[in-house]
């Protein structure tokens, strides 16, 4: 009721109180006017409503005017009420009625409806925890605890059946059902028998913690190495995929893959040499991160480049022996195409039977193959080779007999048979002691073999001795062979020259046969014999020798200085001037002829004969020198 009409209502029931005046006998019935009929909702919480009407009820009498006194209302049921009762739930019809001081009665109706307007109070579970989604789902079943009721102003305690829940799309749930991720607002609702519809809310909120399901590629093989380079490109058998209970599918763009520190990798991206731990990373719209993980393992199989040394010299053994100190250069080295340049301790250089070799190690002679291997450190072994060739060019060391002089030759001959000790010999660096039949000995002058026992002319023949190793080297030594003549030349003189009788004291003489030589080695003409006397004068034939016996030494030297001689005397007989012959051949000075004495000291006293003592004493009639 408005305050309005409740003020006018106050008012009109006091001038009634004060103008109650019982009129004359009157027939007519009031007229009563009732309040409109007023709808009133139950008061909270119950179900009944105190309703004060919208008016008071007032009658006008013909009589007694207008009043608002001695009317009387009641229900339907005859029970009073008055203005401001409480009313049930329903439809009251209010009768009120009024006597005039005539006792007319007038009645009025008016109806007082009281609705169940009020709507049924509903109680939702409250602190429902936060659910996470069942596994590998998009939602979880989630229980509720306690289970929703409802009570009524009116109705009290609804049935369960009467309370409906329903989630935000108007779908009907209920505890124990599943609901999907987020937050689902569940309204229930319930309806008391008036139809009014009460509700309540609570949250149910499921929470996607599942991360999603992220599959690496996986059998990767191993990769080896791009040639030259410590990496590979490595394509991926698979792209990475990943699931979501609630996404479904992930967006691959939302799959991220990072190596060990936390680089962003992919598909024929770059790898190192060894294993990279690819994780590859999904999100999901919750923020739920799943991972995988696959390992790409890049290999090195790469062996070491290994450089060898380059032009190495031939190379002669060294001086009386088998092999050669041989220097490298360069040095051998490996590069890597992982470990960059290796260490000179990891390179390992071995001749053909495995033995390690060194540069100025010894190296016999022929070629030697050098190889050299590097391993790095994935165990690639790497290799290269080069030749080390030692060559016997070293002559073998001919050892020939001292020098064989003094030899003379053989009596009569222009030679000698010359044997020679000890025989030549000869050994090499490498051949050893050369057999007797790879030496050869030649006369330097005419090339000819010249062996022990040959014979060998007058003068010095150089002789050469040469021997061939089997690397071809030829070695030689020499020593000479001096065959001296010392044999004298022969000479043969006149055997037989006639005394040449003189009585001058000298006689011209002539040799026969000349004188001649022979020699084992030269030739003689008669120039190259000279014949000297006792004095040493030179005599020749058809000379003058004087009276006596002249011994005559006939000479010749051969080229050797040899020196042959022979001697014939030439006599010439009779006495010098001035002197006598006697018989016996005794000269006497003429002086002592015929002085009777025997001076000749003969037999026949030759000297004193008569007639030489005549012709003695003549002197002039001495006679002269006779030339033969």
């Amino acid at each position: 009721m408005g305050a309005l009409p409740y003020l006018v209502w106050v008012v009109i029931s006091f001038l009634a109180t004060q103008s109650c005046v019982v009129d004359a006998q009157d027939t007519e019935a009031p007229t009563l006017t009732c309040p409109t009929d007023q709808y009133v909702s139950t008061d909270n919480g119950l179900a009944t409503a105190y309703v004060p009407w919208s008016a008071f009820p007032y009658s006008f009498d013909n009589e007694d005017g207008f009043k608002v006194c001695d009317i009387t209302c009641q229900d339907q049921l005859g029970d009073k009420v008055e203005f401001g009762g409480t009313y049930k739930l329903g439809t009251t019809v209010v009768t009120c009625s009024t006597n005039d001081t005539a006792g007319n009665r007038g009645t009025c109706n008016f109806a007082i409806t009281v609705t169940d307007d009020e709507l049924p109070e509903v109680s939702c579970p409250s602190n429902v925890p936060h659910k996470e989604t069942d596994i590998g789902m998009a939602f979880a079943v989630v229980p509720w605890s306690p289970m929703p009721n409802a009570t009524d102003n009116v109705d009290g305690v609804l049935y369960p059946s009467n309370i409906t829940c329903v989630d935000d799309i108007s779908n009907t749930v209920s505890s124990n059902d599943t609901y999907g991720v987020g937050t689902t607002t569940v309204t229930c609702s319930a309806s008391d028998t008036a139809g009014n519809q009460g509700f309540c809310q609570f949250n149910i909120t499921v929470i996607d913690n599942e991360p999603p399901k992220v599959t690496c590629p996986s059998n990767l093989p191993d990769i080896p190495t791009y040639i030259g380079m410590a990496f590979a490109v490595v394509p991926w058998s698979a792209m990475p995929n990943a699931t979501d209970n609630v996404d479904g599918v992930v967006d691959p763009i939302n799959i991220t893959c990072v190596d060990d520190t936390g680089k962003i990798v992919m598909s024929n991206g770059i790898y190192a040499v060894g294993t990279t731990t690819v994780t590859c990373n999904a999100t999901d719209t919750a923020g739920n991160q799943g991972s995988c993980q696959l390992n790409i393992t890049v290999v090195d199989t790469e062996p070491p480049e290994v450089t060898c040394a380059s032009n190495v010299p031939n190379k002669g053994t060294d001086i009386g022996v088998a092999f050669a100190v041989v220097p490298w250069s360069p040095v051998p080295n490996a590069t890597d195409n992982v470990d960059g340049l290796l260490d000179p301790s990891n390179i390992t250089c071995v001749d053909g039977t495995g033995e390690t070799v060194r540069s100025n190690d010894t190296y016999a002679i022929g070629t030697t193959t050098v190889t050299c291997n590097a391993t790095d450190t994935a165990g690639n072994q790497g290799s290269c080779q080069f030749y080390i060739r030692v060559m016997d060019i070293e002559p073998p060391t001919v050892t020939c007999p001292n020098n064989v002089h003094n030899i003379s030759t053989d009596i009569g001959m222009a030679y000698a048979v010359v044997s020679w000790s000890p025989m030549p010999n000869a050994t090499d660096n490498v051949d050893g002691l050369l057999d007797p039949s790879n030496i050869t000995c030649v006369d330097d002058f005419t090339g000819k073999t010249v062996r022990p026992n040959d014979t060998y002319g007058v003068g010095t023949t150089a002789v050469t001795c040469n021997a061939a190793d089997t690397a071809g080297n030829r070695g030689f030594c020499q020593f000479s062979i001096t065959v001296e003549d010392k044999e004298v030349p022969q000479i043969i003189c006149p055997d037989s020259v006639p005394s040449k009788e003189t009585d001058i004291g000298e006689a011209v003489v002539r040799w026969s046969p000349m004188p001649s030589a022979t020699d084992n080695v030269d030739s003689f003409t008669i120039n190259d014999i000279a014949c000297h006397d006792g004095a040493g004068d030179v005599v020749v034939s058809n000379g003058t020798y004087s009276l006596g016996t002249t011994t005559v030494t006939c000479r010749v030297s051969d080229n050797a200085h040899n020196e042959g001689s022979c001697k014939f005397t030439i006599k010439v007989v009779g006495c010098q001037v001035g002197q006598h012959k006697c018989s016996n051949g005794v000269c006497i000075p003429r002086s002592q002829v015929c002085d009777n004495f025997n001076d000749c000291g003969d037999y026949d006293n030759s000297d004193e004969k008569s007639t030489l003592c005549v012709s003695e004493c003549c002197p002039s009639r001495e006679r002269l020198p006779r030339i033969v």
